[in-house]
């Protein structure tokens, strides 16, 4: 869906690989990109984040900044906390670049799909409906409805020689969450 995240892959560590890193060779689950994290905005005169400081987030207008990568995936990660089930949002960093990126979204597909009656980006401070905020969450919800079972299938595959401990059955799930998206956005959108 293009939205910029942490990402984890399998891997197979190699001996001379696993001694220089100080693990154990073999199969690795979750290795991660490195992402230099920002250090507390600002970090100069021209910091992009700086409109951030002290400043509380409440609607989408709120993230309209120049020079910051990506800000708009923070709701758009919000709305999936409630599509795929995840019992918190997600968490979120910004990097030395500006960048925007999502974070420990473990918890998704902990419950199925839930209402965005308590997603505060589609309300405006005053308690009014934010049209942007349906907006996007209607977005989102056609991005989710749209995934093919083909891309279903590749996202639930687990790599040939991959051994998961843990089986933890997501397909019902993830089938809900489109079936939800698909409905949701149905509803909202203008003819």
């Amino acid at each position: 869906m293009n939205w910029s995240c942490q990402s984890s892959v399998f891997i197979c560590l190699d001996p001379e690989s696993a001694r220089t890193l100080g693990y154990t060779a073999g199969k690795v689950h979750a290795a991660h990109w490195y992402m230099q994290e920002h250090v507390p905005p600002p970090c100069g005169l021209g910091c992009a984040l700086r409109p951030l400081v002290g400043r509380k987030v409440q609607m989408l207008e709120d993230l309209q900044l120049q020079g910051v990568h990506h800000l708009v995936d923070w709701p758009k990660s919000e709305f999936a906390a409630y599509i795929f089930g995840g019992n918190e949002p997600p968490g979120r960093f910004f990097t030395a670049a500006h960048e925007f990126v999502i974070i420990d979204a473990e918890q998704m597909f902990s419950t199925g799909p839930c209402s965005f009656d308590t997603a505060f980006w589609l309300k405006r401070p005053d308690g009014t409906s934010s049209k942007s905020g349906t907006a996007l969450a209607t977005e989102v919800c056609r991005e989710v409805g749209g995934l093919s079972d083909s891309v279903i299938s590749q996202a639930l595959s687990i790599p040939v020689g991959i051994e998961i401990e843990l089986h933890w059955s997501i397909a019902s799930k993830l089938q809900e969450s489109v079936k939800f998206s698909s409905a949701y956005a149905r509803a909202h959108t203008v003819a």
